[in-house]
């Protein structure tokens, strides 16, 4: 008999255990998912908003256990806050991109090189296995274009380092195509403005890295940079793509504005959840944080996320055509 209290305490302490780390965890999922759609109001909810994927698998998965260990109502709770992340995801997956108009497409590449050593020949060897008509580097220094040049890739350099800046955004194209360096906010950070065109249709190309969300502030300096784009963008005449790690995801305020005051398109729709970053480390923490987004005009024939490469992010491939009408 006492065996058989011993096991009954470590089976009702596991029990009890089990229940309060899967309350626990869809507890703070499930206010995760609320905070999330108040990314407006605190930067620390719009980095919430980032993570539904997560949030998601989590909440599932508690609410299940929970319901098979405690069979409580709270596993429901669970479920329901699951059943709203997936909401928001879906969309991805279902909104399929315009079909194409017969003719001509561009392959357009963006990727973060902030990374030396052999990082930087992984770099070029994916640069050169894309084979893509417009490549933005981000977060490039003078080293880096010298380097580009060194290596020979068979593309013309479209945009230098400004002197006041250790890192900035280089445009690689295989023609020469008209370039304009922009500066945005109140930390006057670098947006390149340059125009290509898909299939004769002139096209123009914004390029950016804004700054990364770790504080108020850097949120702040990160919404004005988008902000500066979208109106931009707005203004434009020709067809539209916005390129660059923007450090925030589909389901981020800033990323709504984006696309709402630019009524631009997020490439990813239709090609399901890609994330980028962290490109190789906490693989349950990947994020979409590299975008292109574009006019209705144009239509996303093939998005590829690329493989680790040395850098924090990994790099992106879209095909893009004009959409039929």
């Amino acid at each position: 008999m006492p065996i058989r209290r011993a096991d009954s305490a470590v089976t009702s302490f596991a029990r009890t255990f089990g229940g309060l780390a899967l309350l626990t965890i869809g507890f703070l999922a499930t206010v995760g998912t609320i905070l999330g759609f108040f990314g407006s109001a605190w930067w620390m909810f719009d980095v919430m908003a980032g993570y539904r994927v997560q949030f998601a698998i989590a909440l599932i998965l508690s609410g299940i256990l929970y319901g098979l260990i405690l069979g409580r109502a709270t596993s429901v709770v669970f479920l329901i806050a699951a059943a709203i992340n997936i909401v928001v995801i879906l969309p991805l997956y279902l909104d399929g991109p315009a079909d194409p108009k017969p003719g001509g497409s561009i392959d357009v590449a963006s990727i973060n090189v902030r990374t030396t050593g052999a990082g930087r020949e992984m770099v070029f060897r994916w640069i050169e296995a894309t084979d893509a008509d417009v490549v933005v580097l981000l977060e490039t220094s003078e080293a880096w274009v010298d380097q580009v040049e060194a290596r020979g890739l068979g593309y013309r350099i479209m945009a230098q380092i400004p002197d006041d800046r250790v890192y900035g955004v280089t445009v690689l194209a295989r023609s020469t195509l008209p370039v304009e360096i922009l500066r945005a906010g109140d930390v006057d950070e670098v947006v390149i403005r340059t125009e290509t065109t898909v299939d004769d249709t002139p096209v123009v190309i914004y390029a950016f890295q804004p700054r990364t969300p770790t504080s108020a502030d850097t949120a702040a300096a990160r919404d004005e940079v988008v902000d500066f784009v979208a109106r931009r963008a707005q203004d434009e005449t020709s067809p539209v793509m916005v390129v660059g790690a923007l450090n925030a995801t589909p389901w981020s305020h800033a990323f709504r504005n984006l696309t709402g005051t630019a009524n631009l398109i997020d490439s990813t729709r239709g090609f399901g959840f890609q994330p980028s970053w962290p490109a190789n480390q906490w693989r349950i923490l990947h994020v979409p944080s590299n975008h292109l987004l574009h006019s209705p005009e144009l239509t996303t024939v093939e998005r590829l996320i690329g493989p680790d490469v040395g850098s924090e992010h990994r790099p992106l491939l879209v095909r893009i055509a004009l959409a039929d009408a």
